[in-house]
């Protein structure tokens, strides 16, 4: 756990550099990234993508969730158990995505 300076900034993951909170970007660390826990969970409990409804895809909604609440769950604990989030900064999430 990394502890944030007198001026609320702690160094970004990847290049150190002190990041300020409301600049931070959250990341999720390999190998265990966003992408590798969404397929391991959907290979895992053999769910059919195209069958899964999700709500929030409407005009003006920027969050997208399970409208299955059982599932929400599931992939919650799912998540939880394998991610390790960390902080960077905006340009070395961008560079990341790359």
């Amino acid at each position: 756990e990394t502890q944030a300076n007198a001026f609320n900034e702690v160094p970004c993951a990847v290049s150190g550099e002190l990041v300020a909170w409301d600049e931070a970007h959250v990341d999720h660390a390999p190998p265990w990234t966003f992408k590798a826990i969404v397929d391991a969970f959907v290979r895992d409990q053999e769910i059919d993508v195209a069958a899964v409804q999700l709500a929030g895809t409407n005009d003006n909604e920027s969050q997208r969730r399970f409208v299955d609440a059982d599932l929400a769950q599931r992939f919650r604990i799912f998540h939880n158990e394998r991610a390790r989030l960390r902080i960077l900064t905006q340009a070395a999430n961008l560079e990341r995505c790359r």
